[in-house]
């Protein structure tokens, strides 16, 4: 199902056809609370929650997608975000929300390509943990999450749900939470 999941990522990741972007610049959604909350939700928007109406702060985003009855959406701070149809990595900061009928994932991100962790600065967990905080930080506030070896992430288990935490040169770059029920790695 990881790849499914995947797969809505990559789908959702092809560039805008033209004259379907919309005519205000893309931006990140902007809730209320930014908290990313490990193994729960981001702000209000919770895991396992119904996929719509989306709430306040979480309209408008620059692409939405279906693929084998999932669906997902992207928000990014850029137009050309958005990789060339075949190919990967979303270039600047990105917030990905998806799901079936009810939020089956998060992904948020400083970006693959261009990375600027500027628009991610309110996007933190409950122990100040965010885009510029460093592995050593990291595993300072979460000791008990597990290292991936072959990946060098770390993940935290709990309440049926898994939260990833991605590094790029010992700097958090993307952080990953999804439901058991759609992540088997769980």
């Amino acid at each position: 199902m990881r790849k499914l999941l995947i797969a809505v990522a990559a789908v959702a990741a092809v560039a805008v056809p033209a004259g379907t972007a919309s005519a205000a610049a893309p931006k990140l959604p902007s809730p209320k609370s930014t908290v990313i909350k490990p193994n729960t939700g981001i702000g209000k928007v919770r895991l396992d929650a119904k996929m719509k109406p989306r709430p306040k702060g979480w309209k408008s985003p620059l692409k939405c997608m279906e693929l084998g009855g999932l669906s997902g959406c992207v928000w990014t701070t850029r137009p050309d975000a958005l990789p060339p149809q075949g190919e990967q990595g979303i270039a600047g900061p990105f917030v990905m929300l998806m799901g079936r009928k009810r939020v089956a994932g998060f992904i948020v991100s400083s970006g693959a390509k261009d990375v600027l962790t500027e628009p991610l600065r309110k996007w933190r967990t409950r122990k100040g943990i965010g885009f510029t905080s460093t592995l050593e930080q990291f595993t300072a506030a979460y000791p008990t999450a597990q290292l991936n070896p072959s990946t060098g992430s770390y993940k935290l288990l709990a309440n049926g749900n898994i939260t990833v935490f991605v590094f790029v040169n010992n700097v958090l770059s993307t952080i990953e939470m999804y439901t058991c029920a759609e992540y088997r790695d769980c």
